[in-house]
């Protein structure tokens, strides 16, 4: 019975052995795992870091990218709104040009001529002085267009007495 207790001694101290061979195994392996743990953290505050930095650079390309793209869209506007004010600043002209040709006229007793058009007060009417059967044009649009030339006479008129 002596081989007993030694027996029990012997499987305690290897059981002892193991538990403690155990530990240190699972202990290299937490000491991995918190190893492991770090550089997956490390790792990814890095790559936080880049992709902000990227990101921010690509910002500042869109935006300077923007800014020439809206600086060249205003400048077509402007563009096109020259163009396309030009030929309504011309026709202003020559309607100010009629208007104030016929003032003087109507001031300076001016008649029309046989080959123009005789100014009426009614709109949209114009008397045309070289129609042999009707003298009078009706229209449902405006009589006078841009660029259109009304000829004119002047009349001397002697008075006696």
């Amino acid at each position: 019975m002596e081989l007993e207790p030694e027996l029990l001694l012997q499987e305690a101290r290897e059981s002892v052995e193991a538990a403690q061979s155990y530990r240190r195994e699972l202990g290299q392996r937490l000491q991995g795992l918190r190893e492991a743990r770090r550089q997956i953290k490390e790792s990814a505050s890095q790559t936080r870091d880049v992709l902000k930095q990227h990101f921010n650079d690509l910002k500042g390309t869109l935006g300077k990218l923007l800014d020439e793209r809206l600086v060249t869209l205003l400048q077509e506007v402007d563009t096109i709104e020259q163009e396309t004010i030009k030929p309504l600043d011309d026709c202003q002209k020559l309607i100010e040009h009629g208007v104030n040709t016929a003032e003087d006229l109507v001031q300076e007793e001016w008649t029309a001529g046989f080959e123009g058009y005789s100014l009426s007060s009614r709109r949209n009417i114009a008397l045309r002085n070289d129609s042999e059967s009707s003298g009078v044009l009706y229209s449902s649009a405006p009589t006078y267009f841009c660029g259109q030339t009304l000829t004119f006479r002047q009349v001397d008129i002697i008075v006696s007495v």
